[in-house]
């Protein structure tokens, strides 16, 4: 369900509610008055194409896998020859 952020008129509260695109809330949580609150509209997150990865996920997941290997292999190695009380 999406959030959606609400202002209520009479006191001037902020809060967030999530529920269903076709309900609308009318009563105001922090003072209970009805008829206030009004919709907050809010900006989706939309990435351009320029603004997007050239790497496909796949590629990523391999490249933060074999990373991480590099990383668990060096951390062996370090810890290989520590000394433990």
């Amino acid at each position: 369900m999406p959030l959606y952020a609400y202002e209520c008129d009479a006191c001037k509260g902020a809060f967030e509610s999530r529920h269903s695109i076709k309900e609308r809330l009318d009563e105001c949580v922090a003072c209970g008055v009805s008829q206030k609150l009004r919709r907050i509209p809010s900006v989706p997150t939309i990435l351009k194409k320029a603004e997007r990865t050239k790497e496909k996920t796949g590629e990523l997941v391999k490249k933060f896998i074999e990373e991480s290997r590099e990383e668990l292999k060096s951390e062996k190695e370090k810890n290989k020859n520590k000394e433990y009380e």
